[in-house]
C-alpha cells in the first residue's frame, strides 16, 4: 500500500475538479454566426472578423457587439451579452462545495459560469430600398 497516499490525493483532486466550472466548461465558448443571405462580413467589437456562416472561439466573460454587413443590404449591429447560465451555476456550486470559496471565486472571475447570448446569432439581412 505504498501508493495509497498518492492515490488518495489523486482521487480527491479529481473530485474537486469535477465540480469546477473553469475545468468542466472552460473560459471560452464556440460562438456561431449565420446570415441570410450567407457570405456576409462579420466584425466584432473585440476585433475578430469572419464571413458567414462562421464559428469563433470567444471568452465567455466578455460582452460585445456584432456588426453584419453585405453590399446591397442594410448593416445590422447586435449586442451579445455575457450571462450567468444554469450549467455554469451548477459548476460553481460544485466547486464551492468541493473546492471551497477560493475555487468558486476563481470560477466567477474566469467567466466559466457565464455563456454568450444569443448563441447562435442568426441574422436576416434586409435589402437596401431602391432609390426613387
Amino acid at each position: 500500500m505504498r501508493h495509497a497516499p498518492a492515490l488518495c490525493v489523486l482521487t480527491i483532486t479529481a473530485m474537486m475538479m469535477a465540480g469546477c466550472a473553469t475545468v468542466v466548461r472552460g473560459t471560452h465558448q464556440s460562438f456561431r454566426i449565420t446570415s441570410v443571405p450567407s457570405a456576409a462580413h462579420v466584425a466584432l467589437s473585440t476585433g475578430e472578423t469572419c464571413l458567414t456562416p462562421c464559428v469563433l472561439d470567444l471568452p465567455r466573460a466578455s460582452a460585445f457587439q456584432v456588426r453584419v454587413s453585405k453590399p446591397g443590404f442594410v448593416t445590422q449591429t447586435t449586442p451579445v451579452a455575457s450571462k450567468g447560465s444554469a450549467a455554469g451555476v451548477i459548476g460553481i456550486l460544485g466547486n464551492a462545495v468541493l473546492g471551497g470559496i477560493a475555487g468558486a471565486g476563481a470560477d466567477a472571475d474566469s467567466g466559466a459560469m457565464r455563456s454568450l447570448s444569443p448563441n447562435p446569432l442568426d441574422v436576416r439581412l434586409v435589402p437596401v430600398a431602391p432609390a426613387r
